[in-house]
């Protein structure tokens, strides 16, 4: 699309969107002040003809006031004297006051007298039945707000009439009161007409629910109520009526008061509506064509000539060449920009000659075979290694052999389903590669899409040899894994033989156990007693050493398990401690416990740290000379929970402490005889280092030995 279309297009959217948009804009505002002065106007009348009513309902109840304050009626409710009558009670009376009918009350509320005129006939008539049942229903008058005197509408059989009573009180407005004095006048069309006459406004009144008016009222935007009493609504495009509750002298909403005016102010505010909206199109169109006139002369025909002399550059593809355009303005600016982009254009063609060959060069010289395949999968362009590996020449291969002849078919597929993973990052294949001769290579293909084109381009590294050695590595791999199996087995067979021995052992261990234990309890004389203590100790020694083989198994093969608690580790060592002691006590050995204030819970196997502790405090007393001491020593320092035991013993050369912690290796006792079975110390090593920790030994010849192990205070494994 030209630049002259969418000119055109983009001011004929603003003329057709514009102007409708303003003009909305524009009714809206003058709607709504036209309406609320209507509305005012409206409101205004409604207050009139209201005014106009009230005015009637004073009037009434002046009169009644006049006429129930005055000697004579007060007498004549006394007396009932007929001159009063014939006097005051006369039609010319009802004719100038425009009263329906008069009622006086005695003080009981029992009907004295009343007479009812019909002003359209000019006559009195009889007292109408509702008037009656409404006013005075038993035959005496019993409503207070009648007799305490008010003034106002009242419904009669449907009909709205206009009441005043008053209380009947000598002229001085002194009692004691006599009775009551009621005047009405019917507010019928008459009534209603007179009011219309003297306000100059087309009024009519209703009764609320009359079913005329109601429905009108509910299409608007309110409902008319007690709590919302008026109401404007538009009844057409000529005529708006404005709606009031009246409520009788009880407070009940009981007619509508209806106001119709002409709609003129509506009328005129189309009148102008329409002058405006056809002066503002007239200046739109105007300007439009203007701006339209302006645009095309220093401004589309500019951009074409402009256009026209860079396609002509283009076309030649000739970047020395320069466009001109006359002015100082934004599109001379932007002929100098043009001129400055087609220098910096001749530049850099130089430069893209130069970089072309640059990693042609590069390409050529790369140690892998590459190609270039364009979106029919011809071989574009290739390098001497993949000539040297397809067995063909360049010339047979650029533009006239297809990439599917050398690869597999499902790669060549797999390219093109994946040609958007291939615009972000290249994908490797391991595959096979056909040469001219029909011999199968196996290649690392790594594929990726040129940047801008439908064209892959394409590395290949020879793997040949690579994979004969992967071949031999899974033999190898394969006897390993046999030799791998056997091991597993002689394992599995040397725990199982570790468990048979254990329980071959146990068994006739246990009867000892219980045995000796019976002699211990039983036999109190010496040397029976004492012989009864050295069986005792010898089977728990070697049903410990049997527990320590089997652990030592399980640790060898991963079995063993640790059953992690808090452990309060000042109580755990005490009472390690007080276990040993007797058997120190014998060699005349001290053991000194050297703890902190206070030590923090450990989260550990109570069971296996008693175990390590008693084990390396069991060495302590067995190489410590008797009569020395032997210190254990606990610390903290945030994280880690340190335990030594230290001894007075002849020390330990370093080769020996190299050994130490081997399984089966036999220290030697001060008699320089091996001694026990060597595994108590591997198993203090395995199981410290289960907790997640170490264990270490210190010693000089004949100084003694320190032997040591710290743990983390909470662990950073999980529990078993």
């Amino acid at each position: 699309m030209t630049l002259r279309k969418k000119t055109l297009l983009i001011f004929g959217g603003i003329f057709l969107c514009g102007i409708p948009i303003v003009l909305f804009v524009l009714w809206s505002i003058l709607l709504q002040d036209y309406t609320k002065l209507e509305n005012d106007i409206v409101l205004q009348n409604l207050e009139r003809a209201t005014n106009a009513l009230n005015i009637s309902i004073n009037s009434l109840g002046s009169t009644a006031g006049d006429w129930a304050s005055w000697d004579d009626t007060y007498d004549f409710v006394d007396n009932l004297n007929n001159q009063y009558v014939t006097t005051n009670l006369v039609d010319g009376t009802f004719t100038g006051l425009q009263l329906n009918f008069v009622l006086f009350f005695d003080n009981s509320g029992k009907l004295v007298y009343t007479k009812a005129f019909d002003l359209q006939a000019q006559k009195g008539i009889y007292l109408p039945g509702g008037i009656k049942s409404f006013l005075f229903p038993d035959g005496e008058l019993t409503n207070d707000t009648l007799i305490n005197g008010v003034e106002g509408i009242v419904l009669i059989s449907g009909n709205p009439v206009i009441i005043a009573s008053r209380p009947i009180l000598t002229s001085e407005e002194w009692g004691p009161r006599r009775g009551t004095l009621i005047m009405g006048h019917y507010l019928n069309n008459a009534a209603i007409q007179e009011l219309s006459e003297r306000t100059q406004l087309r009024i009519a009144i209703s009764k609320i629910n009359d079913p005329q008016i109601m429905p009108v009222l509910k299409t608007g935007d309110s409902i008319l109520s007690k709590d919302n009493p008026v109401v404007i609504q538009p009844l057409n495009k000529q005529s708006i009526a404005g709606y009031q509750v009246l409520t009788d002298v009880y407070g009940n909403a009981a007619l509508l008061l209806r106001v119709d005016m002409l709609r003129e102010i509506y009328n005129q505010s189309l009148s102008t509506f329409l002058y405006v909206s056809v002066v503002i199109a007239a200046l739109v169109i105007m300007c439009a064509l203007i701006v339209w006139y302006l645009m095309q002369k220093n401004v589309i025909s500019r951009v074409t000539t402009l256009g026209d002399q860079v396609a002509y550059i283009g076309r030649g593809s000739d970047f020395s060449a320069r466009v001109f355009m006359s002015g100082r303005d934004e599109l001379s600016d932007l002929t100098e920009t043009i001129n400055h982009m087609l220098g910096a254009l001749q530049k850099s063609d130089g430069k893209l000659r130069e970089s072309e060959q640059y990693y042609r060069s590069i390409f050529e010289t790369a140690g892998a075979a590459m190609a270039i395949i364009d979106e029919n999968n011809l071989l574009s362009l290739v390098n001497s290694e993949f000539a040297k590996l397809s067995g063909y020449s360049k010339a047979e291969l650029e533009g006239k052999r297809k990439w599917n002849q050398f690869v597999e078919l499902q790669i060549i597929k797999d390219m093109r389903e994946t040609l958007t993973h291939l615009m972000i990052s290249p994908r490797n294949y391991e595959c096979t590669f056909v040469n001219r001769k029909g011999n199968i290579r196996g290649i690392l293909l790594n594929i990726s899409m040129i940047p801008g084109t439908k064209m892959f381009v394409s590395s290949i590294i020879d793997i040949t040899e690579r994979k004969k050695a992967e071949i031999e590595i899974k033999t190898l791999y394969s006897k390993e894994a046999e030799l791998r199996q056997k091991l597993e087995s002689e394992m599995k067979s040397r725990v199982e033989f570790t468990r048979a021995l254990v329980h071959e052992l146990k068994t006739p261990l246990t009867p000892l156990l219980t045995s000796s234990d019976m002699l211990k309890t039983e036999l109190k004389e010496e040397p029976l007693s004492k012989m009864a203590n050295n069986i005792n100790r010898g089977a728990k020694r070697l049903d410990r050493r049997i527990d320590e083989l089997l652990d030592l198994a399980r640790g060898e093969i991963g079995m063993l398990k640790l059953n992690v608690g808090q452990v309060d580790p000042a109580q755990m060592l005490q009472d390690v401690v007080d276990e040993i002691i007797p058997l120190a006590l014998r060699r005349h050995q001290s053991i000194v416990l050297d703890l902190p204030h206070s030590l923090p819970p450990v989260q550990a196997d109570e069971d296996r740290l008693k175990q390590v502790i008693s084990n390396i405090l069991n060495n302590a007393v067995k190489f410590t000379h008797e009569g020395k001491r032997i210190t254990v020593r606990a610390s903290e320092n945030g994280s880690v929970f340190t335990v030594e035991v230290q001894d007075e013993g002849p020390g330990i050369t370093a080769e020996v402490q190299k050994m130490l912690f081997r399984p089966y290796y036999r220290g030697e006792n001060e008699k320089n005889k091996p001694h026990g079975l060597g595994l108590g110390l591997a198993l203090c090593k395995m199981l410290i280092e289960l907790h997640g920790g170490q264990v270490w030994v210190t010693s000089d010849v004949d100084k003694g030995s320190i032997f040591g192990f710290s743990i983390p205070i909470k662990p950073l494994f999980p529990k078993g």
